[in-house]
């Protein structure tokens, strides 16, 4: 006989409570009759046709991709979803503190997917549009030619029109910062260089000779 709504909400709770416990007895039975599992399956498979045709039929509906459907999911199951992530990052982190070649390799991937997400957000960049554009001046910065990016990243940084938006080339940490100093006006340039230019000759001048 079917369950009245009291029978079905106490089967949930029920479920929700012991949930892992659950997972790890499902996870043990796979593990011990997999080939009863794959033998079920085949002989539920050639028993019902018209059910497998339908399931095949609805997933061929889906044709929305992965991170939609993520997003979907995310929205529609909020708790869930949070918990699957704190989960997930509870399980990285006790496996990067037991394997150092794990954490690496999860660093590297992390470092790589900000750079990827950094370049895209900030200046419309992808890493092939960025690489092209330091194999332009031969690996080095565009305004003193080093091949030493210096800074943080140790990375070239993304030069660009604070006005327009428009990408001009890649500098080095000292020349990007210089830029910036003097707000990209030519003429405080064109000053910083008679000044600078002025000083040393009187230097110069003014050295003893001999």
């Amino acid at each position: 006989m079917p369950l009245n709504a009291a029978q079905r909400e106490y089967q949930r709770a029920y479920r929700v409570r012991h949930l892992e416990r659950r997972r790890a007895e499902s996870r043990e039975y796979a593990a011990t009759h997999r080939e009863e599992k794959r033998a079920n399956a085949r002989q539920w498979y050639r028993e019902h046709p018209d059910r497998v045709a339908i399931q095949r039929q609805k997933r061929a509906l889906k044709k929305q991709p992965w991170a939609e459907y993520s997003r979907t999911y995310r929205l529609r199951h909020p708790e869930t979803a949070r918990a699957n992530v704190r989960r997930c990052k509870e399980r990285m982190r006790l496996k990067m503190a037991q394997d150092p070649e794990y954490a690496q390799m999860i660093k590297r991937r992390q470092s790589a997917k900000w750079r990827r997400h950094s370049l895209k957000r900030y200046h419309g960049l992808t890493v092939a549009t960025y690489d092209r554009l330091l194999a332009a001046p031969n690996g080095r910065c565009a305004v003193c030619a080093t091949d030493k990016p210096m800074g943080q990243g140790r990375r070239f940084h993304v030069d660009h029109d604070h006005q327009t938006r428009k990408i001009r080339g890649l500098l080095c940490h000292h020349c990007n910062t210089g830029l910036g100093a003097f707000r990209d006006d030519p003429a405080l340039l064109a000053k910083a260089i008679a000044y600078v230019a002025m000083n040393q000759t009187w230097k110069q001048a003014t050295e003893p000779t001999g």
